[in-house]
């Protein structure tokens, strides 16, 4: 979750950061950050707000990762 806060920190109080960002978000795919669900929470919403520059980090992340990201997406829908 540290990494959700941050990251809409960074964003909003330095946009010039986006780049810093965008590259973190691709290290992190390459560390397989979809093994841990509130990381991976955070790597969708920051992926989410700087698209479409993220478009190359979210193309590296494997399909079993987005299945995942699809059912996580969709019991929050259902619970809220």
């Amino acid at each position: 979750m540290r990494f959700h806060v941050r990251r809409s920190q960074v964003l909003a109080a330095a946009p010039r950061l986006r780049g810093y960002v965008l590259e973190l978000l691709g290290d992190l795919v390459s560390r397989g950050i979809w093994a841990e669900p509130n990381q991976w929470r955070g790597w969708l919403m920051a992926a989410a707000q700087t698209a479409p520059d993220s478009f190359p980090a979210m193309l590296q992340v494997r399909l079993a990762a987005w299945v995942l990201a699809a059912c996580v997406f969709v019991s929050l829908w259902l619970t809220s």
